[in-house]
């Protein structure tokens, strides 16, 4: 029993330190990051003096002057033209419009309709081709696939006359040439 409260005594002894331990680590990483950035921070802030801008001239230095002063002058202002407007004479005769080409908007809007009636009816037909035109590959093609079940007109057997075994020019595969293949 004395045995094991030691024991805990010495574990409780070895927690405390580790955990002293941990919270200094924490403490000096904490600084010396504190102290990192802040040095960063004040060696970068300043930019470089020889990037400061362009120097310009405001006319300040003692060439600047003219030996003479002009002297000052009033600013006359120039007199503005007005613009010449000739005058009506009853001579001439006017021009006027006595008819006004009106606007029919019913036989405008009857057109609009009978033109998108058009429309429609011309996109229906191209609709009901199109449907026709799938309609008929699709019977082709099940038609095709159906002769290729039973061997019919499948093309797989090549252009032959005659009956017999194909290759031979007899028809039969017990006759045909007895020479080598190649050996002639």
């Amino acid at each position: 029993m004395a045995q094991i409260i030691s024991q805990h005594n010495n574990n409780d002894a070895v927690y405390k330190r580790k955990k002293t331990a941990g919270i200094a680590g924490a403490i000096i990483f904490a600084i010396l990051l504190l102290l990192i950035l802040l040095y960063s921070y004040f060696t970068l802030a300043s930019p470089p003096d020889e990037l400061e801008g362009i120097p310009v001239m405001f006319g300040t230095a003692e060439n600047a002057f003219g030996s003479v002063e002009p002297l000052m002058s009033e600013v006359v202002p120039t007199p503005v033209q007005t613009p010449v407007v000739p005058e009506y004479s009853p001579r001439e005769q006017l021009i006027t419009q006595t008819t006004e080409p009106t606007i029919d908007v019913e036989a405008k809007r009857e057109e609009e309709r009978r033109q998108a009636q058009l429309a429609e009816e011309r996109r229906v037909r191209e609709e009901a081709e199109r449907r026709q035109r799938e309609e008929e590959a699709r019977k082709r093609e099940i038609n095709q696939q159906i002769s290729g079940l039973f061997g019919e007109g499948s093309g797989s057997r090549g252009n032959t006359e005659g009956s017999g075994t194909q290759g031979v020019s007899t028809g039969n595969a017990s006759q045909g040439s007895p020479t080598v293949p190649g050996g002639e």
